[in-house]
């Protein structure tokens, strides 16, 4: 098994994926664990399913049970065009589910909650529930300092019935996991480790991850006691990332 950080640093990844979709405009409209393909070693993510991929604001084309934002599943819904925070709800649920959920999502969200006014709110409280036991249960493994038990408020908003509170961007959803992550033991060095082997991709021409880009302005980067090369930090910072921490 992945260790918090570890975990941490697969969900920072794939939540890019969709960064990137939707900064060209699109909304995936699918998203599960099964479109999802993932190599756990090399941490190499690829996205498939796009069967029900359109513009934002586009027609709504279908989408998968349980993963579907419950705004689009209530009965006789007035959301027209498709939004980004149909992807965010849709890419939670997929990352709990990864993250150990052990019941469909297909029992947690029946139809059934959308039966009537009084239903979603019922239902929300179930999905708290199971957020809760999964993060509960990593923190089985791991004390306090080092689990992802920090991470329980972030997904209970990205996963709110309520569109008022639920993330207005994956960006925001990825820096919340990111801030609560460098609050953990240890995650100075493992972030350090990740830095070295991104100079070596920019040494093969490719690009950091924005996460990456947005780690180095941190607060807990500039302010640590334990300092990376000066190389390192500046290659990084200036051949790949601009003022607004996103790739140039």
């Amino acid at each position: 098994m992945k260790s918090p950080l570890e975990r941490g640093r697969v969900m920072l990844d794939i939540i890019e994926l969709f960064i990137g979709l939707h900064k060209i405009g699109y909304v995936h409209g699918d998203i599960k664990p099964e479109n999802i393909m993932s190599n756990i070693l090399s941490y190499q993510h690829k996205l498939v399913g796009f069967r029900y991929t359109n513009k934002e604001g586009g027609e709504f084309l279908g989408g998968a049970g349980g993963y579907l934002a419950p705004e689009r599943r209530v009965k006789d819904s007035k959301l027209a065009g498709l939004t980004y925070k149909e992807d965010i709800f849709s890419l939670a649920m997929t990352l709990l589910k990864i993250e150990g959920l052990d019941i469909s999502v297909d029992d947690l969200i029946p139809d059934t909650c959308f039966e009537n006014e009084k239903s979603p709110s019922k239902c929300q409280e179930n999905v708290n529930k199971k957020v809760e036991e999964v993060f509960s249960e990593k923190n089985k493994l791991y004390p306090k300092e080092k689990s992802l038990g920090c991470l329980l408020p972030v997904f209970l908003k990205a996963l709110s019935f309520d569109l008022e509170i639920r993330y207005k961007s994956m960006e925001e959803f990825e820096i919340d996991i990111l801030d609560k992550l460098t609050k953990l033991d240890g995650v100075f060095i493992f972030f350090r480790d990740i830095l070295i082997k991104e100079i070596k991709a920019l040494d093969e021409f490719k690009k950091p991850s924005i996460w990456i880009c947005r780690l180095l302005t941190m607060e807990f980067m500039l302010t640590s006691k334990i300092k990376f090369p000066h190389e390192t930090t500046f290659e990084i910072s200036t051949l790949a990332c601009n003022k607004e921490n996103k790739i140039v």
